[in-house]
């Protein structure tokens, strides 16, 4: 009876394990990106959406794009029925052939009148007092993942994508034009200085 209970136990304990979604922080997720862009959803398929870009943030290719969307489940909800017409910052990597979202919804954010809300990060955190997603504009938040993609990358060697290492790729002179840039800068250069090993290329 004991080992009975063990068991059900261990299952119960890996399938709430399996059931909520590992956050990648935004800076890791720009990291691996091969391409981060803004534009809009001009028609909808079935599991895919054809975007239209306005703005490569990093990287280069077509002015419009096919995206696959992300299968969204019990924690990784969609904002909304995808749509046209709706503007969306967008981190991507290529995979089968194919552009795919980084990590669900933390890669795929709406812009809604220039500003965005990344919903799993906090500006000011303080213990005991409710979470606040942090909201930025679209050309300051725009400007600091340019800037952080220019000075920062994952390690080549890295296929962890939960990595706690940066290589920095830029001199001191632009990655501290980068951490005195605007608010969020200085927040993701204390954040990644916090958390990081970081080694010159």
């Amino acid at each position: 009876m004991k080992l009975r209970i063990g068991i059900l136990a261990a299952l119960l304990v890996t399938s709430g394990a399996s059931a909520k979604k590992y956050e990648l922080s935004i800076e890791i997720v720009a990291a691996q990106a091969d391409c981060i862009v803004v534009g809009e959803i001009v028609a909808v398929e079935a599991d895919s959406y054809q975007f239209r870009v306005t703005d490569y943030v990093k990287g280069s290719g077509s002015r419009l794009l096919t995206v696959q969307q992300f299968k969204e489940w019990t924690c990784d909800v969609r904002f909304a029925k995808a749509a046209p017409g709706q503007r969306l910052f967008l981190f991507l990597q290529h995979r089968n052939n194919a552009l795919e979202i980084i990590n669900g919804s933390t890669g795929e954010i709406p812009v809604v009148n220039n500003q965005l809300t990344l919903e799993h990060e906090t500006y000011h955190f303080r213990v005991g007092q409710p979470f606040v997603p942090y909201s930025i504009g679209l050309t300051e938040f725009r400007t600091g993942i340019a800037t952080f993609t220019h000075c920062f990358q994952l390690p080549k060697s890295a296929g962890n994508p939960y990595s706690r290492a940066l290589v920095q790729t830029c001199g001191a002179k632009e990655v501290a034009r980068f951490a005195s840039t605007s608010n969020f800068t200085k927040w993701l250069y204390k954040r990644i200085n916090d958390r990081y090993t970081i080694t010159m290329r």
